[in-house]
């Protein structure tokens, strides 16, 4: 540990804080965890659960949630159109 005192001056002892202080564990800690939910095999993971759950839904389901994100008729028009051919048919 550093033999500097603290003051109790958030302007003097700001100055030489390090955010690898003994405390700053859980901080890395987080900072790890949120780096491996961006890896490759995580991003895999949530391909196949996304697909899993978009071939569970129906095409009537499947407009109703572009309409939610999107607004009532508003963008996806290809999307739209093959979800309408297949509910016409």
């Amino acid at each position: 540990m550093s033999d500097k005192k603290l003051t109790g001056d958030p302007r003097v002892d700001f100055k030489w804080f390090s955010r690898r202080h003994e405390s700053s564990g859980p901080h890395f800690e987080a900072q790890a965890n949120r780096e491996a939910e961006k890896g490759p095999v995580a991003k895999a993971e949530r391909v196949v659960k996304m697909y899993a759950e978009r071939t569970a839904r129906t095409s009537q389901e499947q407009i109703a949630i572009l309409d939610q994100r999107l607004g009532v008729g508003k963008g996806a028009v290809k999307e739209r159109a093959k979800l309408a051919a297949l509910i016409s048919k």
